[in-house]
């Protein structure tokens, strides 16, 4: 069984991310929920920063009208890798790989105003 640990900055900024683009593309959290086959509870969640397993964020990616390019898909699982391997009295260290996954998310998941024009 897995030790349950904070959320971190990273997946608090990811779940930001991920309502942030559900409520812009219209799609009501019981609707996204359903589509990914979890909870709405569960989707409140990941919304509210619980770790979302990689292949889970890659289908609330496509049912939101995104894909996540494979090589930001590699360095996001690359650096949740070094974090959870990284001992936490590297604290710095341990820092400045949630400060990159955040970097990550949000190319994986960009503001929708930011290219609001192109819709």
């Amino acid at each position: 069984m897995m030790n349950k640990r904070p959320p971190l900055a990273s997946d608090i900024e990811l779940g930001r991310l991920i309502e942030r683009l559900r409520i812009a593309r219209e799609v009501n959290s019981r609707d996204l929920a359903r589509k990914i086959k979890v909870t709405e509870q569960q989707l409140t969640k990941y919304e509210s920063g619980a770790l979302i397993p990689m292949a889970l964020l890659e289908t609330i990616a496509r049912e939101l009208g995104d894909e996540i390019p494979k090589r930001i898909i590699r360095r996001i699982i690359f650096t949740r890798k070094k974090e959870r391997e990284t001992a936490d009295e590297y604290k710095e260290y341990k820092q400045e790989l949630d400060n990159q996954l955040i970097d990550w998310y949000r190319e994986a998941f960009p503001d929708p105003n930011d290219y609001a024009d192109d819709l």
